[in-house]
């Protein structure tokens, strides 16, 4: 009989059988326009990095159901599945809505705060020519 030793031994090294639960299989129903979508999204590179990276998720599951191929974990993999399969493909790519406040920031001030942030210093006299919004050093202000 063998010892608890030689079950860890063996599934340390890669020897006999693994000691993990085996992965239940999360059905989704995938329609020719839904993987266009999911395949325009996984290869953008202007959509919200998580967008692409559960889109990519749920495209390398429908082709072969497993994280290795992913390089995410399995338990990010079966969070965005089980998201998938119960709101819908193209819907699981969306943030859940979070718990708390809303937030009370109007329009028109995050476009004053925009403004005030691509502004340069030398408008309100300092002397520094950088900001955060300067191309030159990577900003989103042009």
């Amino acid at each position: 009989m063998r010892d608890l030793f030689d079950m860890w031994y063996e599934a340390v090294m890669g020897l006999g059988e693994a000691m993990v639960a085996a992965r239940r299989i999360i059905a989704l129903s995938v329609d020719a326009d839904q993987r266009r979508v999911l395949v325009e999204i996984a290869r953008s590179r202007t959509e919200p990095a998580n967008r692409v990276e559960r889109a990519g998720i749920i495209l390398a599951y429908l082709d072969e159901p497993s994280a290795r191929t992913m390089g995410v974990s399995q338990q990010t993999v079966t969070r965005c599945l089980e998201r998938a399969a119960e709101f819908g493909v193209l819907a699981a790519l969306d943030d859940r809505a979070r718990t708390g406040r809303e937030a009370t920031i109007t329009a028109a001030a995050r476009t004053w705060l925009v403004g005030l942030a691509c502004a340069k210093p030398k408008q309100f006299g300092y002397p520094h020519a950088r900001t955060v919004g300067d191309p030159a050093v990577g900003g989103a202000c042009a």
